[in-house]
């Protein structure tokens, strides 16, 4: 085997070294400015306390890896470093950094003045040492102090940019298609993707969620709302704990998992529909314009079955054993917001029949969860700490903004106004404190389908 052949480069610039724009750990950024958010993104004290290090310390003893900007004389990319460059680049203009933390950067940068403002930096000859080196550094355990070793989908990235099989591919298409459609904002290694690519990617799953499998690439080929709910779904329960390898480890839960979504959001193939519009209904209208069905597929009174998806509700809605009517959820979770997603998983998976009081528990978190999410996503100023005050915030920024009507925001002010009721924080109070105050499941039925049009709302921002 050759020797691989590498420079040294003394005393680079920061200005002159450029964030990797294709690192595996970022997913791909547009510019230095998204790499250094995406390194940020759930790091942010720990890219503080590296750039307080080096103030205090210099850089230790590790290479920059870098190579010759493509189309930029006298710049660099850097290929391996980016979060310690990324931090020395916060601690020359603090600026950069999100407003939220910017200060903290400021604060170190003004305190400790030692900080470098040139590196030393490695580059390799060619390109394939260059990979090879990062390959052996980042595919392995890491025992000291240092750089964090790659994730499963850092890991993926890195094979697809290399051409190296890897079975987490297919799932990292997924979540890029995710992304596409809205579904969730970005992905990183925290996302336990070996779950996805394990269980749920194979054909047949693929098939039935929504896509056909091309090598390593999907194609949607049913409707795309059927599609989008399934994805969301599996994402959030994967996301929440809510679901696991251990729980799809046998093939017959695979399929009952799939089947369920199907059963709740609909099979979603477009062919399938358009037969249905073409033949269920003249079937029920009795005309012989079609094919008259099997014998086999009716029931005695000669009429086809009703789709999973189609069952109809019962005439007292308020009897249902499950909160969401067919258990189905109005809304999505978005994948960052992890305690809310877990706490509608739970919501979903009791019969508030027999767990009155813990449906109350978690339908009053989800609220107040939804609550704190429009606050927030809307810019919305709330100097009264307490629950109602917040409702009312919220409610009336849907009425400005023709989101709800008078009368729902009405419906919202009596709920809370109400001694008794689910919005009134004294009822909540009374459920976990006294013994003599128990809520009842048709009362839970029925407050929900009062309020559900405010906390989609409030998700659905």
């Amino acid at each position: 085997m050759a020797k691989i052949d590498f420079n040294e480069i003394q005393k680079v610039s920061i200005n002159d070294l450029i964030l990797d724009t294709q690192n595996p750990r970022l997913n791909e950024q547009p510019d230095e400015n998204a790499c250094i958010h995406a390194i940020l993104n759930g790091k942010e004290q720990d890219i503080i306390n590296l750039a307080k290090d080096i103030a205090d310390n210099d850089l230790y003893p590790e290479r920059i890896i870098a190579s010759q900007h493509p189309s930029l004389p006298n710049k660099w990319i850097v290929r391996d470093g980016n979060r310690r460059i990324a931090a020395i680049k916060l601690l020359h203009e603090p600026r950069k950094a999100p407003p939220a933390i910017a200060s903290k950067f400021e604060e170190i940068s003004k305190k400790l003045h030692n900080f470098p403002s040139k590196v030393n930096i490695t580059v390799f000859k060619s390109e394939s040492d260059l990979l090879r080196f990062l390959h052996l550094k980042h595919t392995g355990k890491n025992d000291g102090v240092g750089q964090v070793e790659w994730g499963a989908i850092s890991k993926a990235l890195y094979s697809e940019k290399t051409g190296e099989r890897n079975q987490n591919i297919k799932a990292l298409n997924l979540l890029r298609w995710a992304v596409e459609n809205k579904i969730i904002h970005t992905f990183d290694d925290n996302f336990p993707i070996s779950t996805l690519a394990d269980r749920l990617m194979s054909k047949e799953r693929l098939y039935q969620i929504g896509f056909e499998l091309q090598g390593n690439q999907i194609k949607l080929i049913k409707e795309p709302t059927s599609t989008i709910n399934k994805v969301k779904h599996i994402i959030v329960d994967i996301q929440s704990g809510n679901l696991d390898s251990r729980g799809l480890n046998a093939a017959e839960a695979q399929k009952e998992y799939i089947d369920k979504l199907c059963e709740i959001y609909g099979d979603g193939t477009i062919k399938e529909e358009i037969s249905t519009l073409e033949s269920n209904k003249p079937m029920r209208d009795n005309t012989n314009q079609v094919q008259e069905p099997k014998e086999d597929s009716l029931d005695e009174d000669n009429v086809p079955p009703p789709k999973p998806s189609q069952r109809p509700i019962p005439e007292n809605q308020q009897d249902r054993k499950k909160l969401f009517i067919r258990n189905r959820v109005p809304f999505s979770i978005p994948i960052e917001e992890r305690k809310a997603a877990k706490i509608l998983a739970e919501l979903k998976s009791i019969e508030i029949k027999s767990l009155p009081i813990a449906a109350a528990m978690l339908l009053r978190s989800l609220i107040e969860y939804a609550t704190e999410y429009y606050l927030r996503n809307n810019s919305i100023i709330c100097s009264d700490t307490r629950f109602a005050p917040k409702v009312r915030k919220c409610a009336e920024h849907m009425l400005q903004n023709n989101k709800i009507t008078t009368n729902k925001k009405l419906v919202l002010e009596k709920r809370m106004s109400n001694e008794g009721d689910m919005m009134n924080v004294n009822t909540l109070h009374a459920y976990v404190h006294s013994p003599n105050f128990h809520p009842d499941y048709q009362t839970l039925n029925a407050f929900w389908d009062e309020i559900e049009f405010y906390v989609t709302e409030c998700w659905n921002t």
